[in-house]
C-alpha cells in the first residue's frame, strides 16, 4: 500500500498541534453591575470555570459607535477578574492567553445599565 506524502503531512501536523487547540477551550462566565447615577461606577466580574495556570491578558472594550480599549488587566492562572469604574454601556471582553484567544460577550455585548 502506498500513501501520499502530502496526506501524512497533514496527519503529522494535525497530531502535533491537537494538544495546543485543545488548550484553547477557555471556559469564562461574567455578571455586569449597573452604574448608579453618578456614572462611572458599573462593574464587570469574569469568571474563570476551569481555571488553568498561564498568563492571561484581558482587554475590555465599549462599543458606543466605535470600539475603544476601557481597560486591559494581566493575570497568571485567574479564576476572577474584575473591571471597575464602567460607565453604562455595552462592552465586550477579549482574553489572550498563549497562542489561544477568546471574545466574551460575542453580538449581544455586556451591558452595563444605569441603576433606576
Amino acid at each position: 500500500m502506498k500513501y501520499s506524502n502530502p496526506l501524512l503531512v497533514i496527519v503529522l501536523v494535525l497530531f502535533f498541534n491537537f494538544p495546543s487547540w485543545s488548550q484553547c477551550q477557555g471556559d469564562f462566565t461574567f455578571k455586569a453591575f449597573p452604574s448608579d447615577n453618578s456614572g462611572k461606577t458599573g462593574k464587570i466580574e469574569l469568571r474563570s470555570t476551569q481555571p488553568t495556570s498561564g498568563n492571561y491578558v484581558f482587554k475590555v472594550y465599549k462599543v458606543s459607535g466605535e470600539i475603544i480599549l476601557v481597560s486591559t488587566k494581566e493575570a497568571f492562572s485567574p479564576s476572577t477578574i474584575k473591571f471597575e469604574g464602567l460607565e453604562p454601556a455595552e462592552y465586550f471582553i477579549k482574553v489572550e492567553w498563549s497562542q489561544c484567544q477568546k471574545t466574551i460577550g460575542g453580538l449581544e455585548g455586556i451591558i452595563v445599565n444605569k441603576k433606576d
